[in-house]
């Protein structure tokens, strides 16, 4: 009821987090500090976190975020990302949304097709 898991090594985590764990992935912040970021711009546990305020948390902690969604395919982004290049992806299935990072050539908890979505990359 308060929003809270635990995650597979036990450590207890907010529910609906997946912007949370993109922030700290792509920052090097801890998960506390990105919690804390994300919330400042719209995270609630339960409820997750719109695309919009996952930019801007990312835009307020001085990183320059720029859509990519038209430029570049996920695929090619992945490959750029080997090259420290970092990006995040928001993924929709009908009305359920997920946020993950491509980051050092890895698609960190990445939605499995099909799903439309938006690139962004963060620098």
């Amino acid at each position: 009821m308060a929003g809270l898991r635990r995650d597979h090594n036990g450590i207890t985590r907010w529910q609906n987090d997946c912007a949370v764990q993109t922030f700290a992935e792509i920052t090097g912040a801890s998960y506390e500090e990105a919690a804390e970021v994300l919330k400042e711009h719209g995270f609630r546990p339960l409820s997750g976190t719109p695309t919009d305020s996952t930019r801007a948390a990312f835009e307020s902690a001085g990183f320059k975020v720029i859509e990519m969604t038209r430029q570049l395919k996920l695929d090619e982004a992945l490959k750029l990302s080997v090259n420290g290049r970092t990006f995040f992806v928001s993924g929709y299935k009908g009305k359920k949304g997920h946020a993950w990072s491509l980051v050092d050539g890895t698609a960190n908890r990445a939605y499995q097709p099909p799903f439309r979505y938006q690139l962004f990359e963060v620098a």
